[in-house]
């Protein structure tokens, strides 16, 4: 951890993930993580990172924490799972203008990769088959992408983006390919359902049928 992480036990505007059970949990501030650690949700030996940075380590290797893990019987009882985090906690949302931005990146690519694999494909199945198949390509590209661990196309990725749901749980394939479909109507309405990003929540159409909204993430 830098010095800018290592300041925390004197206050806390200090941000932290968590990651348990191969899941990513956060930011939390140090007062909730003593919480955590106090309820036994948090254990010596779960991974933290300070938030923006790739450098994980155990709680326990943490002077800021350390102290707080004195010996103790061990708990016969199940801990509960960590909260999601609160709408919006992980980092500000993201405005109109990147957002189109990482739109117009995916739509390179995706053009790109239709003009080359639908060439090929039409020359060997033919323009029917090749259409169809280069159709579901693109919505597998959105499907796949946001409901990986990184939770963003190429296009989001590159400009430091992430599609999150509004209870901070992960974003599954069904809840993807729903937005996908509402993303389609959005588009269908003259647009207007991606100008609603300009509002203060910064939410399109498809963001509030399926509850979700996107954020910048540190890189």
């Amino acid at each position: 951890m830098g010095e800018d992480s290592m300041n925390a036990d004197t206050g806390t505007g200090d941000l932290w993930h968590i990651r348990t059970g191969g899941q990513d949990y956060g930011p939390y501030t140090v007062d909730q993580i003593r919480g955590f650690i106090n309820e036994g949700r948090v254990q010596a030996q779960t991974e933290i990172a300070a938030a923006g940075s790739a450098m994980w380590t155990t709680v326990a290797a943490l002077p800021l924490f350390a102290a707080l893990f004195a010996p103790v019987a061990p708990r016969s009882t199940v801990r509960p799972a960590l909260p999601p985090t609160p709408a919006g906690a992980m980092a500000d949302r993201a405005g109109f203008g990147v957002r189109a931005g990482a739109i117009l990146i995916d739509t390179v690519i995706l053009v790109a990769a239709q003009i080359v694999v639908g060439g090929i494909l039409s020359f060997i199945v033919g323009d029917a088959l090749a259409s169809l198949v280069t159709m579901v390509g693109m919505v597998a590209y959105f499907v796949l992408l946001h409901s990986s661990p990184q939770q963003a196309t190429i296009g989001k990725r590159v400009l430091g983006l992430r599609l999150v749901r509004d209870d901070g749980t992960p974003v599954t394939p069904i809840l993807a390919l729903g937005r996908y479909v509402a993303g389609a109507l959005s588009a269908l309405i003259l647009g207007i359902g991606y100008l609603m990003a300009l509002r203060a929540d910064r939410k399109t159409l498809h963001d509030i049928l399926c509850a979700t909204h996107v954020v910048r993430v540190n890189a």
